[in-house]
């Protein structure tokens, strides 16, 4: 048996054309709201009065700033009882909310600037979600159910065909026609009854992007999974039944790294007979998803796993710029592989169909413009020694490095303000030479270089918490590695959560990095960043199957943060 506690706030927040946090275009601001913005928790304590709490936000990601201010309110509040430790923030990662609430401003670049209002209240709604799930705890039971859906049912396609077939668990290679078959089909489902065996929480996990609102959308939504949740909430608490506790659910992303809704592009004409607009198509795909967390809810009892057992959780914070990596995890397993600061490729600017950023001409321009800083860098290069240098190239190498956010440059330029392309060209251009003028881009890393990595044991459950959009065959190597790790402990299974508690850009395979996608290019640190992840987490496990007295420290002390003074703050046009 275990105390559960459930909650659900609103925390919408709309400021008119203010942008949305995603797709990093200029006019996807905010015009209105299409629906509400939740923080959905669960929290879970055991006999022995271990306690964890599990968060699934509706927002882009959790940033560490954001992380860092409701851990505060938490300790203001419930002083001991909830840490950094025991707290799990997921997002669900819809691209159609207000951004702003980070401290590097390569997320906030056309939001613009931070937001602290913005970071205010998402901060007071999500750690409200957590103190009222605390103060309504109550004695009941925990169930794993599962079901798959079929490859013919549309709700998710694997976009990056060509980077998947790389890998070497791909033994019949994979058509475009094929690309409902290219990903992990199953949702996983995490039930809480009461002693009256009444429903108060389902949380499932399923990969698939909420990008079913495309880079035109300007109305704040919680796309396709937050659809999802409300058709759920709304099946499950009906109003005529008033004295019925609430039941709270919670869609969270599982490997959704390369996986899209999307399987008609809008530039098709086809979308038109389809859908007649964005936002019928996002509810086409909430209602699959609904459906398939409806389906596992009807199961019988029997068909799905008690949860029985203590609660547990660890963390470490990695400094994912500088891993040497067990060579285990590599391709030839020699040599001493390490990761490198990170970086953006000119892969990740052109974007994807689904969210087009960079044209393929200006893309072909700039990768003849890198080619050329690469050759050059060894006799101007002043940020790094030869050696640093070497390192970072070999670590990033085949990515056609554009912003090294580790070192500060932009193509190899220190002085931003001094860029070559000129202003008018770009509004990320003309806010990065604002930036440089007015000093706030001395602060390096100019994007997260130390993340956090999470273990909750619920059981003979773990959930491995890491803060990159994964790959489905990226998560299902990490997935293998932390299993192995645990094989003598009670766990029996291990849940992925990817975009958890910070934001670090996506992790593909080795295979699939070589092909420099998109996917490959906002591999933030370079070639071995998998590996480096496998290697974290071996540690990190390694210690979670010793008593808690006897842990050590797995990476750094913290993550950095800046003070708000620190943080640009841009100005709305």
């Amino acid at each position: 048996m275990y105390k559960i506690g459930t909650a659900k706030v609103d925390i919408t927040y709309f400021k008119e054309n203010a942008g949305l946090l995603g797709y990093i275009v200029p006019h996807n601001i905010a015009k209105g709201v299409a629906s509400p913005i939740y923080a959905r928790s669960l929290v879970l304590e055991d006999t022995e009065e271990n306690i964890i709490a599990l968060v699934v936000v509706e927002l882009a990601f959790c940033t560490s700033k954001l992380r860092q201010e409701i851990l505060k309110a938490l300790e203001e509040e419930l002083p001991t009882i909830f840490t950094a430790t025991n707290v799990l923030i997921s997002a669900q990662h819809t691209h159609s909310t207000i951004g702003g609430y980070s401290q590097f401003f390569m997320h906030n670049i056309l939001i613009p600037g931070y937001d602290a209002e913005a970071c205010q209240t998402y901060t007071q709604g999500i750690a409200k979600s957590i103190i009222t799930a605390y103060h309504h705890r109550k004695t009941g039971v925990l169930k794993l159910g599962e079901a798959f859906f079929a490859p013919n049912s549309e709700v998710a396609f694997n976009r990056s065909i060509k980077s998947y077939n790389q890998n070497p668990e791909c033994k019949e290679k994979i058509t475009s026609r094929e690309a409902a078959h290219a990903l992990d089909l199953r949702m996983q489902q995490l039930e809480a009854y009461g002693t009256n065996q009444q429903l108060v929480a389902a949380f499932n996990w399923f990969g698939c992007h909420p990008t079913s609102l495309s880079n035109k959308n300007t109305l704040i939504s919680s796309d396709n999974k937050g659809y999802a949740a409300r058709l759920l909430e709304n099946e499950l608490n009906p109003k005529q039944n008033e004295k019925q506790e609430e039941v709270v659910t919670g869609f969270l992303q599982n490997a959704a790294g390369d996986v899209t809704p999307n399987f008609i592009w809008e530039s098709k004409s086809k979308v038109k007979k389809r859908f007649k607009n964005d936002f019928e198509k996002m509810e086409f795909n909430g209602q699959l998803q609904f459906e398939k967390a409806l389906a596992i809810l009807q199961q019988a009892s029997e068909n799905k796993s008690s949860i029985k057992g203590d609660i547990d959780s660890a963390i470490a914070y990695v400094d994912m710029g500088n891993v040497t990596v067990d060579t285990k995890y590599t391709v030839d397993q020699t040599g001493n592989p390490r990761t490198a600061s990170p970086c953006i490729g000119i892969a990740c600017l052109q974007g994807t169909k689904e969210g087009p950023v960079m044209s393929k001409p200006l893309g072909a321009f700039a990768r003849f413009l890198n080619l050329n800083v690469r050759l050059w860098d060894p006799l101007f290069v002043k940020a790094m020694t030869k050696e640093e240098l070497k390192h970072f190239y070999d670590s990033q190498y085949p990515k056609s490095s554009t912003i090294d956010a580790g070192a500060g440059r932009i193509m190899g330029t220190q002085n931003i303000s001094r860029f070559f392309m000129p202003s008018f060209i770009d509004p990320v251009i003309r806010n990065l030479k604002k930036i440089h003028k007015q000093g706030f881009m001395q602060h390096k890393p100019w994007l997260p270089q130390v993340v956090t990595i999470q273990l909750l044991k619920i059981g003979q459950l773990c959930l491995a918490a890491l803060p990159s959009e994964i790959t489905t065959i990226a998560a299902q190597r990490l997935k293998s590695t932390i299993i192995e790790e645990l094989r003598e402990t009670a766990i029996e299974d291990v849940i992925i959560c990817s975009i958890s508690n910070n934001y670090a850009g996506y992790v593909t395979t080795y295979e699939e990095y070589q092909v420099q996608a998109y996917e490959g290019g906002h591999t933030l640190y370079g070639k071995w960043t998998l590996a480096a992840y496998q290697t974290m987490f071996a540690k990190l496990c390694q210690e979670f199957r010793k008593p808690k007295i006897q842990r050590n420290r797995v990476g750094c002390d913290a993550i950095p943060v800046l003070a708000e003074a620190l943080l640009w703050k841009g100005t709305m046009k």
